[in-house]
């Protein structure tokens, strides 16, 4: 295991297809609990599957063991271009709810959809069930290389913005573009419309294997900022040897929102982690 990763153990999937973690105290003992999702991409129809580390300690080290693997419902993807998970009240009724996004590739045009899970505990058990999968509009991309979603309230008014971030795979070079889905209502519906889609500016990869979203305010300005994360796949030729090596390089930005939705980049990019393979 390399130095600094916690391993989520019992990982079953020979193969994924997108994934990824949120952080909430869902029982509300002042710990923050790990909630672990993943695409399983088997031989034939995909499952999406989560599951709860209990009570993190201040090294990211679950101590009060985890949940059993379990399926997202309905899932009906055969392939997915990307995945992703987020945590939040999204009813204002005191109870953690689960949201769910997916992007779907089939032949022809993609699709992204996401869905609710309705008071999640713990245990992983959702005390109000889940709703339909939700259409994501407008989505254009033939091919994805990954995505991401946030929940934040933008406004100040109460209720949740929707982030959906995507990783467009044209025939050039790559594009990062994200939009916004104002007032989520208490089922998860965007009741006060989509942006357009925003361009990330200077996405410079023309191959990613990752990307995320994320919404804090990172210097204490009262403004939201947005980070942006991807991970370029590039091939370089190694000499003496004049082999290929295929290099993923993480990297990110961080970006402050204004009320239209658009944002400007605040921060620079930087290296976060690099890692190399050779073939011969």
């Amino acid at each position: 295991m390399p130095k600094g990763y916690q391993q989520i153990p019992d990982w079953f999937s020979a193969e994924n297809a997108g994934g990824g973690v949120a952080i909430a105290d869902l029982d509300g003992n002042g710990k923050q609990d790990l909630v672990v999702f993943m695409v399983d991409n088997g031989p034939a129809q995909n499952r999406g599957l989560f599951r709860i580390g209990r009570d993190l300690d201040a090294a990211g080290v679950v101590r009060g063991g985890y949940t059993p693997w379990i399926d997202v419902p309905d899932w009906f993807s055969f392939e997915n271009a990307g995945a992703s998970v987020a945590v939040a009240d999204v009813d204002r009724d005191g109870k953690q709810d689960i949201v769910v996004f997916m992007i779907d590739n089939p032949v022809g045009q993609n699709a992204g959809f996401y869905r609710v899970g309705k008071g999640l505990d713990a245990n992983g058990n959702l005390a109000g069930g889940w709703g339909p999968w939700i259409t994501i509009p407008d989505w254009f991309s033939f091919e994805n290389q990954y995505g991401s979603i946030a929940l934040s309230d933008l406004d100040g008014d109460g209720s949740l913005e929707l982030f959906v971030l995507m990783v467009d795979n044209p025939p050039g070079q790559n594009r990062g573009l994200y939009r916004i889905g104002r007032k989520l209502d208490a089922n998860g519906n965007v009741t006060g419309g989509w942006t357009g889609w925003f361009d990330v500016p200077d996405w410079f990869s023309f191959e990613n294997q990752g990307a995320g979203i994320a919404v804090a305010d990172l210097n204490g300005s009262g403004k939201h900022d947005l980070l942006i994360f991807q991970i370029d796949e590039r091939w370089i030729k190694i000499r003496p040897f004049t082999r290929s090596a295929r290099i993923w390089t993480s990297m990110g930005t961080s970006m402050e929102i204004g009320r239209s939705g658009r944002a400007r980049q605040v921060g620079s990019r930087g290296r976060i982690r690099a890692a190399t393979s050779r073939r011969g």
